[in-house]
C-alpha cells in the first residue's frame, strides 16, 4: 500500500468524523418548543429556534468534509495514474 492511499483513507475517516460532527452541531442548532394556548379550546403551537452559531458550525464541517474527500479521492486516483505506476516501477528495480 502506497503512502497516498493511507492518507486518502485517513481523510476518507475524517471526513466521516466531520459528516457526523455536522448532524451533531445541527442537532444542538435546533430548539423546539411547544407552547399551550392562552385561552381555553385553541390549540397550542410549536415553535422552532434556530442557534446560528451551531448552524453555521454544520455547514463549516460539511464545507471541510467535502474539501478533505475531494482531496482523498485526489489522491487515489493520483495513485493510480501511469505516471504514478512508472514511478513506482521504477523505484523498485522495475518489479512489482
Amino acid at each position: 500500500m502506497t503512502r497516498q492511499l493511507l492518507v486518502a483513507g485517513i481523510e476518507f475517516i475524517a471526513a466521516l468524523a466531520l459528516v457526523a460532527l455536522g448532524v451533531w452541531c445541527w442537532n444542538l442548532g435546533l430548539v423546539t418548543t411547544y407552547f399551550d394556548s392562552p385561552v381555553a379550546g385553541t390549540p397550542g403551537y410549536w415553535d422552532t429556534h434556530y442557534s446560528g452559531a451551531w448552524i453555521t458550525g454544520t455547514f463549516v464541517a460539511l464545507t471541510v468534509a467535502g474539501l478533505v474527500v475531494l482531496d482523498a479521492a485526489r489522491r487515489v486516483v493520483a495513485g493510480r495514474s501511469p505516471a504514478a505506476v512508472g514511478a513506482g516501477a521504477a523505484e523498485h528495480g522495475g518489479v512489482e
